[in-house]
């Protein structure tokens, strides 16, 4: 009975079923057409607004980007004798999985290449869980020469490009890259963005999983290579100062010391140096003193070469005579509640006297003859308490008290060198200053950037200021002379060669304030020859602590060794003239190095790029085909050894230049030269140069008029 339903009642119930499935479809209908239109939406959305953000995914998809690296800029000397350049170093890896032959075969094969025991190899290759393996970094070029040839499946071999310090000489002033050839000191920083060039990319097209190929529809844009760096070093100078200071460090136990070799009538640096140093190739944690440039960062109390400043400034603004005389009060000087006294106590002396035996009591009363503002900026016109701007990096500018801070004493302390901070780049360009008829040069590290073959900054010497005239310079040379003959400088003597300089010992400044009780800095700055001026060099040798402190003994001798060998060796410095084989030339040859002097492993070092032959047996090369300075297109150079040859034994080849050939001949042949001549009439260049030690009966080429090379 309960089965039963009305048919009107089930008419009803369909139709309310029929009118929800309607329903249903309708807004189902709804919802697709609403998420077509969202869909349509975004995709109008992706192709219009975000056009180019689709379309970069795209092909990142199918297009990848190679970046093309630029060749990092050489960094030069200024007779194109490279300092840093660029090698191509290998890395060898082995891919376990493509390997053909057993890994005991791998190892002993590359044990023969490399100089390793196999055993190094085997356990990298056991050690190592991973398919692909390294077993050598960035091995240098004699290895990438042997090891090129050698084909075996499954060895991965990978070149680039590498950093390379030939000569490793001014190691804190080139610097040093990271491994991502970034500079991280010294020049290589500071130029880093010119030496960098800028990287070029190439566009390739994947093809497969791990294959692709170039894509032709875009152009390669070529890497732009760094630009080549010249300095005014002279690879020669910088390896002669380095050898003379490391010896007088050594010899006398000191901390370090520091050398800079000026050109004044240029303001060029022709050598800079500091003692430790370190091997930019090879760098260890523990070289990290030798990291920093101390002739231009290290700041010390001059001591007495600051009396040189003094005198110049009192003889430019008073009416100071030199033969004037001055009380010296028998040694000791009281003023200001303090007692000031010289090394050695005198009677009265004149003004050039007391300036010969470096009077402090002498020095600081003709300092008080000036107003502070007077003597202040006479100081500070020779360079003192600001950069020069030369190109070195992190130069400190020094300091002095400020005229708010001035009071007497401080004047009379500065004026022989206390109380008063300095580098050696700030001194030696002072006295550049008296050596140039009183104009101050700019020092100058960088001669020349070349950007390409055809695109090149120069930079020209520039004038910095004039603190005195021609008249005191003049006559400040005559009082620096006679120190080295009657005064604290007669270490300095070079035999045949006027020479002129100033000693200088003052205590070590301590990192925390004051003075280091029984440390001194010890230098000696001088000017040859004193009566034709063509180098200024500065020796700062700080704390000595075996034999003497004064700069008389320990920085004069040596002062004396590097400039003695400095005037016999460099053309700029000496009367030889500039090889005939310039005159004329492609500047597309290429000049050899002097190599002269030094052992073959040195030589190799300066040689980078020329195919070297070595004549004979010993560690010391004599002589060198093609000479020094020899402008060719090969790349050949025969150096000639000898060994066991004591100083004494050796023969130094004299200067020839402008003799005729009969003279020429009969000085060589006195001192059992064989001369060699080629050309008529007066001799224009000589090979050897004159200065240089020789064997008897050595070779030496003559250049006359109307010959060749």
């Amino acid at each position: 009975m309960f089965g039963w339903v009305p048919p009107d009642f089930q008419r009803n119930f369909k139709a309310i079923e029929d009118a929800e499935y309607r329903l249903r479809i309708r807004w189902m209908i709804f919802a697709i057409v609403g998420l077509l239109l969202i869909g349509a939406g975004r995709y109008v959305y992706w192709q219009t607004a975000r056009w180019e953000e689709v379309h970069a995914i795209a092909i990142d998809q199918y297009q990848h980007v190679e970046p093309i690296q630029p060749e990092r800029g050489k960094i030069l000397d200024r007779n194109g004798v490279p300092l840093a350049t660029n090698l191509k170093v290998l890395t060898v890896g082995v891919d376990k999985k493509s390997l053909k032959i057993s890994q005991r075969a791998l190892a002993d094969t590359l044990a023969k290449y490399f100089h390793r025991p196999s055993s190094y190899y085997l356990d990298r290759l056991k050690v190592d869980s991973q398919r692909y393996v390294v077993l050598e970094k960035r091995r240098m070029p004699e290895d990438v020469e042997r090891f090129e040839a050698l084909k075996i499946d499954g060895v991965v071999k990978t070149y680039e490009s590498a950093r390379f310090y030939p000569s490793a000489c001014a190691a804190s002033t080139i610097g040093k890259v990271d491994i991502q050839n970034r500079g991280i000191f010294g020049l290589e920083r500071s130029l880093n963005k010119q030496l960098s060039g800028v990287p070029g990319k190439m566009y390739r097209v994947r093809i497969g999983t791990n294959a692709s190929t170039l894509d032709l529809d875009n152009p390669i844009m070529p890497a732009i290579n760094g630009a080549d760096v010249t300095t005014t070093i002279d690879a020669v100078a910088q390896q002669i100062v380095e050898e003379e200071l490391a010896a007088t460090v050594d010899e006398f136990k000191a901390q370090c010391g520091y050398a800079i070799v000026m050109i004044p009538q240029t303001g060029e640096i022709l050598a800079i140096a500091n003692y430790p140093s370190f091997d930019p190739n090879n760098p260890s944690p523990s070289d990290s003193l030798g990291f920093r440039p101390r002739p231009v960062y290290d700041l010390f109390e001059p001591g007495s070469t600051m009396k040189t400043f003094t005198f110049a400034t009192v003889l430019e603004n008073t009416n100071t005579r030199l033969d004037e005389i001055i009380n010296t009060f028998g040694g000791s000087y009281a003023m200001c509640g303090k007692v000031i006294h010289d090394d050695h106590k005198c009677g009265p002396l004149s003004v050039e006297d007391g300036f010969a035996k470096s009077s402090n009591i002498v020095t600081l009363q003709l300092a008080l003859r000036l107003r502070p503002e007077t003597f202040r900026n006479g100081i500070k016109k020779f360079g003192f308490v600001q950069r020069s701007h030369s190109g070195l990096p992190v130069e400190q500018p020094g300091m002095m008290p400020s005229l708010d801070n001035w009071s007497t004493l401080s004047q009379a302390t500065i004026s022989y060198g206390h109380g008063i901070s300095v580098t050696a780049l700030q001194m030696t360009a002072g006295y550049s200053a008296l050596a140039n008829e009183g104009v101050l040069m700019h020092p100058q590290l960088i001669k020349r950037i070349d950007w390409t073959d055809q695109v090149s900054d120069e930079y020209d010497p520039e004038v910095w200021a004039r603190p005195v005239s021609a008249q005191t310079a003049a006559t400040m040379l005559q009082l620096l002379h006679r120190v080295t003959i009657m005064g604290t400088g007669k270490e300095a003597l070079i035999e045949g060669i006027n020479v002129g300089g100033k000693t200088g010992t003052a205590k070590k400044l301590s990192e925390h304030g004051g003075y280091m009780e029984g440390h001194t800095v010890a230098n000696f700055i001088g000017i040859a020859p004193i009566d034709n001026p063509k180098l200024v060099c500065a020796v700062v040798v700080d704390d000595p602590r075996a034999g003497s402190k004064y700069g008389g003994i320990v920085a004069a001798p040596c002062w004396r060794k590097i400039v003695s060998r400095l005037l016999k060796t460099l053309p700029s410095t000496s009367t030889q003239s500039v090889p005939v084989s310039y005159v004329g030339m492609s500047p597309s040859g290429r000049v050899t190095p002097d190599l002269t002097g030094f052992s073959p492993t040195v030589a190799g070092r300066m040689s980078l790029g020329w195919n070297i032959e070595f004549e004979g047996k010993g560690n010391r090369i004599v002589r060198q085909d093609p000479p020094a300075g020899f402008v060719t297109t090969g790349n050949r150079i025969r150096l000639i050894l000898a060994s066991g040859v004591s100083q004494s034994d050796m023969v130094t080849v004299p200067n020839l230049v402008s003799k005729s050939i009969r003279t020429a001949i009969n000085e060589l042949s006195s001192i059992e030269l064989v001369p060699t001549v080629k050309g008529v009439g007066r001799v224009l260049s000589q090979n050897p140069i004159a200065g240089t030690p020789v064997q008897p009966h050595s070779a030496v080429i003559l250049m006359c008029e109307g010959g060749s090379f």
